[in-house]
């Protein structure tokens, strides 16, 4: 990888933050299809499970790019707000956001469900950007990534991709959570099932 780019930062030392400036994509419009293949300058359908602090700008950044998003969360009003058009994040947290997520909401590009298994089973891909905290021992505690990998089982299907967008120990991927995917939906990983993280 080359960086060919870095971007510019104003800082301040008075109590002050240091910010970046947009950096806007190179690229064009990209093309929907269905399903998605992974071709250059297409677009699928996404679901994305966990619209907090990480997930909902990740949807929203998606749902800009042309994808077909649906954000996934357990909170009631998270839901109900994202599909109103409204970011339960303000500016001051997610610049951008906002305005990103009234624009998917505008255009139908994004949409909001407690339903996760249903916003699997029309997607092309999966990224699970939910929280893996650490027990008073400091050891990971899988309870809320456990939920979440439950709650899209039902809707897994053939040449599904899910991604893990979270902080994973190394590993816990292949030995935890492939052999469940492949075990509730008779899947098999890199044949009709295809997984990928982020470490």
């Amino acid at each position: 990888m080359t960086i060919v780019r870095t971007p510019s930062r104003s800082a301040s030392l008075l109590g002050g933050g240091m910010r970046a400036e947009p950096n806007p994509c190179r690229h064009g419009p990209s093309r929907s299809v269905e399903p998605w293949t992974g071709e250059p300058g297409t677009a699928g359908r996404v679901a994305v499970i966990g619209a907090g602090k990480m997930g909902l700008p990740l949807a929203a950044q998606y749902a800009s790019h042309g994808w077909r998003v649906t954000a996934v969360d357990v909170r009631r009003d998270v839901v109900d707000l994202i599909n109103a058009g409204t970011s339960p994040l303000s500016s001051d947290e997610e610049p951008g956001v906002p305005e990103l997520v009234a624009e998917g909401s505008r255009t139908g590009r994004l949409s909001a469900t407690a339903d996760a298994a249903a916003a699997v089973r029309g997607a092309d891909v999966v990224v699970l950007i939910v929280p893996v905290m650490l027990t008073a021992d400091h050891e990971p505690d899988f309870t809320i990534m456990d939920a979440a990998v439950d709650s899209i089982l039902p809707g897994l299907h053939p040449g599904i991709t899910v991604i893990f967008e979270t902080t994973l120990p190394v590993g816990e991927t292949r030995r935890r959570f492939v052999p469940r995917l492949e075990a509730a939906s008779g899947l098999r990983l890199d044949d009709d099932l295809f997984v990928a993280f982020s470490p």
